[in-house]
C-alpha cells in the first residue's frame, strides 16, 4: 500500500463529505428555523513508529490521514421577523423546539409556519399536530383567535391553549430526520418561561456567502489532493522503472 496515496485519498473522501454538508448548507438559506451542519475531522489508523525494524524505542506515531469521525449542527439564532399571519410562531433562544407528532412519534422543529386543518388542528406545513406544553394536540374553535407572544392562544377573554417549547435535558442529542425535523435521543422538557414570538418567523442561520465560500475552499483542496496523488504516482513509476534498469 502507497500510504501517501492512502493518506490523500481519505482526506479527499472527508473533503467530498464536507461538500455534501456546506451544498445543504447553502441549499436551506432561505428555509425556516433551519440550522446548518459542521463536520469534526481526526487523524484516524495511528500507528505507533519503533526504530531497528520495529524492535528498537519508540520514535513517535504515523497517522493514515483525516476523515469525518462526527457531524453537528450549530444551532445560533437565525433572524426573526414579523409576517403578521396568526399563526406564525418564532423562538427568540438559541434553546427551545416546537414538538410536532408525526406517524413515527415526536419529532422536534424550530419552524413555526403554522396553520389550521380541515379538523381546526393547529399543524405544521406537512400537517403534523403541534404539541402544547403539556403533549397534547391543540385544537381551535371557529372564531376570531389571537395567538400572544409566549405562544398563548386565547379567543376573547378565554384560553385556548399555550404552544409547548421543548428543550432536550442533559446528555440528550438532537438528530435531524428530514422535513426540519430532529428526534431527540431521550427527554425533553417543556420550558417554563416560553421564548415564543407571535407572528413571527425564525429564518435559516446559514451565511450564504460563507458558504459559497467554503464550497470554492473546498473544491480547490480537492484539486491539490488530486494533483498529489499524481504526483506520488509518477514517482511510484519513476522508482519501479529504475529498479528495473
Amino acid at each position: 500500500m502507497n500510504r501517501g496515496i492512502y493518506s490523500t485519498a481519505l482526506g479527499m473522501r472527508s473533503l467530498q463529505r464536507g461538500l455534501d454538508v456546506t451544498t445543504n448548507n447553502l441549499a436551506n438559506t432561505s428555509t425556516n428555523g433551519f440550522k446548518r451542519d459542521g463536520l469534526i475531522f481526526q487523524d484516524v489508523l495511528k500507528q505507533r513508529m519503533y526504530a531497528d525494524s520495529g524492535t528498537g524505542p519508540s520514535v513517535g506515531e504515523l497517522g493514515a490521514g483525516a476523515d469525518t469521525v462526527d457531524e453537528y449542527t450549530v444551532f445560533e439564532m437565525g433572524d426573526i421577523k414579523t409576517t403578521g399571519n396568526t399563526f406564525d410562531m418564532a423562538i427568540s433562544s438559541t434553546e427551545g423546539l416546537f414538538a410536532v407528532e408525526t406517524p413515527s412519534g415526536t419529532r422536534y422543529t424550530r419552524d413555526g409556519a403554522f396553520g389550521l386543518d380541515s379538523n381546526r388542528r393547529l399543524v405544521n406545513k406537512d400537517g403534523y399536530p403541534v404539541l402544547d406544553k403539556d403533549g397534547n394536540e391543540i385544537d381551535i374553535p371557529v372564531g376570531d383567535v389571537t395567538i400572544e407572544n409566549g405562544g398563548v392562544i386565547r379567543m376573547k377573554d378565554q384560553t385556548v391553549a399555550t404552544v409547548g417549547v421543548w428543550k432536550p435535558d442533559a446528555g440528550i442529542r438532537l438528530s435531524k430526520v428530514g422535513e426540519s425535523l430532529f428526534e431527540a435521543s431521550g427527554q425533553m422538557t417543556a420550558m417554563d418561561e416560553s421564548p415564543i414570538v407571535a407572528s413571527s418567523l425564525e429564518g435559516s442561520n446559514v451565511n450564504a456567502v460563507e458558504a459559497m465560500l467554503e464550497m470554492i475552499r473546498i473544491g480547490r483542496l480537492f484539486e491539490l489532493s488530486q494533483k498529489n496523488i499524481q504526483s506520488q504516482d509518477d514517482l511510484l513509476q519513476k522508482l519501479i522503472s529504475s529498479l528495473n534498469e
